[in-house]
């Protein structure tokens, strides 16, 4: 059934007053409401009879104008502005419909009517602030049990109701569409039927009530007990309700009026966690609170690292340190790894230098070494040349050599090298002969010179030179005339052998290729006198 009827049901009649859809129009009406609601709920307002005109529809707010009427079974129990609940009664007409108090006049950018009170949701940003019809241009939808049916003037189906939602602010809803509750209010509908000392009697006996206990309180304990939480209700009569509070079960600390507390609880000093983690660990809760557990962290001290969460950590000795209280051993600079972390392993780290830089080295720091050629000023300098590091030690810089590629020649240490295209590089003079290139810059072609190698003589230049060699000065002849006359009548290296040894005067004779046998000739001296021939019967010597 309707909310509406089951609030104004006869069989829900409080010493003869009607109930209604609850009417809030103050500021204390709404949190005594929320300290007794837990969730949605319908309340009797509405703007069906004119869009953007939001009036109480049900209570001595929305029923005034029917106040001759209210022995009628139907009016006191409807709602007024919008006809009967059991379809006895047409939907309003004409002045009828503005019979209820209006207390607000627009969509989400309205205003207040004459400073009633309103409670819109402001929030929902996506749509825009309350209220803001969002379903208005849905299809017609008025098959529900109303009797009548309650639609929309503009034939949409619209969102034309008032209920309580999102923390207990307003929003408009489509009326064919269902919540989860709705909330009764009693008072100035109907007629008191019990003596007014009975009533007095009975506040008093309301008065006393505790909030987390009684009746009205119910939902209160649930709220905290619910969390293992304890309920609390500093002043027990009806003129103080909506004040309990709920406090979080020690060792968690915290408090809220009227709703759950957000309890603090550091599982590292109020619970187990510490001695999880033991004296040898320091432990972290990185969400002090009672909704998130398990979650603490253990860390192992230095020197030894190694965390884990929710337990105790498996700690390692990191002989690489922790870049604070425990240093790198390998030095600035140098990547240290500790290839068996665990405790008791010792003397395995591995110090590796940073690049360019080369060199690893165990259990002590690495020299390192940089070849300025791969990576340095050497490879930046030499480009295209050859590039030469003698002494690639980080400490030595600035000792590369470049040479230049042939056929150019050309060495520089610590900078380029000038290059010059030494025509002699290609071995233009041939076998053993040496060659000289008198202007080697590039581009200056055809001015070397070839030179026979001693004891040959001869140069040339641009061309091999002929290559002669005088037996007698440098060979044979020289050995076998000995202190005879040497002659070489053809002194070409191609020509060996043909040396000619002549005797000395007064001795004669001649030899080709070996020495001469000499003989003393007595006629030489001419003894005869003119005219004579003279014949030495023995010439030998002596």
């Amino acid at each position: 059934r309707a909310a509406q009827y089951w609030c104004s049901h006869p069989d829900q009649d409080i010493m003869g007053l009607v109930g209604y859809l609850a009417t809030i129009t103050s500021d204390g009406e709404k949190v005594f409401l929320e300290s007794h609601m837990d969730g949605e709920g319908w309340l009797g307002a509405s703007d069906i009879g004119s869009e953007g005109q939001w009036r109480w529809i049900v209570g001595p707010e929305g029923c005034g104008g029917y106040q001759t009427s209210k022995g009628s079974p139907v009016l006191r129990r409807s709602m007024c502005d919008v006809g009967a609940l059991e379809g006895t009664a047409p939907k309003c007409s004409g002045s009828q419909c503005d019979q209820g108090q209006q207390f607000w006049t627009g969509g989400g950018g309205g205003r207040p009517v004459g400073g009633e009170y309103y409670h819109w949701d402001k929030a929902w940003s996506f749509q825009g602030t309350e209220p803001n019809n969002v379903d208005g241009k849905e299809p017609q939808q008025c098959n529900f049990f109303f009797g009548p049916p309650l639609c929309d003037p503009n034939g949409n189906e619209g969102e034309d109701f008032l209920h309580n939602w999102n923390s207990y602010w307003w929003n408009d809803y489509p009326n064919v569409k269902k919540i989860d509750g709705f909330t009764c209010e009693w008072g100035g509908v109907g007629q008191m039927c019990l003596p007014l000392d009975d009533v007095t009697k009975t506040e008093r006996l309301v008065s006393g009530v505790d909030e987390c206990t009684g009746t009205c309180g119910t939902c209160a304990g649930t709220k905290c007990s619910a969390f293992g939480q304890t309920c609390n209700d500093p002043v027990k009569t009806s003129s103080s309700l909506g004040d309990w509070t709920c406090t979080c079960a020690p060792p968690a600390t915290g408090s809220a009026r009227a709703q759950t507390a957000s309890c603090d609880h550091n599982e590292c000093t109020d619970g187990g966690a510490a001695a999880t983690c033991g004296s040898e660990q320091t432990c972290t809760d990185p969400t002090p609170t009672t909704a998130k557990t398990g979650d603490f962290v253990c860390a192992c001290k230095a020197p030894q690292v190694g965390t884990a969460t929710g337990r105790a950590a498996a700690c390692e000795e990191n002989e690489c340190g922790n870049g604070a209280s425990v240093p790198n051993p390998c030095g600035a600079g140098q990547e240290c790894v500790d290839k068996n972390p665990a405790a008791g392993s010792k003397g395995d780290y591995e110090c590796t230098c940073p690049p360019p830089q080369t060199g690893t080295a165990t259990a002590r720091a690495a020299e390192c070494k940089q070849d300025e050629c791969v990576d340095g000023d050497g490879k930046v300098q030499c480009g295209e040349q050859t590039c030469e590091d003698p002494n690639p030690a980080v400490t030595s810089t600035g000792d590369f050599v470049c040479k230049c590629k042939p056929p150019q020649v050309g060495t520089a240490t610590g900078k380029a090298a000038e290059c010059m295209e030494d025509e002699c590089e290609a071995g233009p003079c041939g076998a053993g002969q040496d060659c000289v290139d008198k202007n080697p810059a590039a581009g200056s072609k055809g001015d070397y010179e070839c030179t026979c190698p001693p004891p040959q003589t001869g140069t040339a230049t641009a061309r091999a030179a002929e290559c002669k060699q005088d037996e007698c000065v440098d060979g044979d002849g020289k050995v076998q005339c000995g202190e005879q006359t040497c002659e070489d009548p053809n002194p070409a290296v191609t020509s060996t052998g043909d040396f000619v040894c002549k005797c000395k005067p007064p001795q004669v004779g001649t030899a080709t290729g070996k020495a001469a046998e000499c003989m003393e000739d007595e006629c030489e001296a001419g003894p005869c006198g003119a005219g004579q021939d003279c014949v030495d019967k023995n010439p030998a010597a002596g």
